[in-house]
């Protein structure tokens, strides 16, 4: 029927998603209250990192965008520091990276001390992105 075809050339532009990923979209990654129980001197906390929306919809939830930093920030968006609190981060390739913090006190069954801190987590690769906060 048809042995040829003419058209116009036309331009096909590829975007990268991820400068507009958001960290954390899904809301599967919160830190509640770091409490150390009356009877302990320490206590250690896990948790699975936040994925990013980009690679959640196209992805496994770690695999597109690429790694995130971490910072923890006190109220006025300075580094947070606290005695008796660390941190620590492995970041796993394609997978969820796994944060920890230890909270230790000075004798069992210790005050109250009340504080507030921000965990920051950003897409190294693309700053643009919205992180977690």
């Amino acid at each position: 029927m048809y042995n040829s075809f003419y058209s116009d050339p036309f331009e096909i532009e590829i975007l990268d998603p991820c400068p507009k990923s958001i960290v954390n979209l899904d809301a599967s990654f919160f830190v509640d209250e770091l409490i150390v129980p009356n009877d302990k001197t320490e206590e250690k906390f896990f948790f699975n990192g936040p994925s990013d929306s980009v690679s959640k919809k196209i992805g496994n939830g770690y695999d597109i965008c690429g790694p995130l930093n971490y910072s923890l920030l006190d109220d006025e968006y300075g580094q947070f520091e606290l005695s008796g609190l660390s941190s620590s981060v492995i970041k796993n390739s394609n997978t969820a990276d796994n944060i920890s913090f230890m909270l230790k006190v000075n004798q069992y069954g210790g005050s109250n001390i009340q504080t507030k801190f921000t965990l920051v987590a950003a897409l190294v690769d693309y700053p643009t992105s919205t992180p977690f906060t």
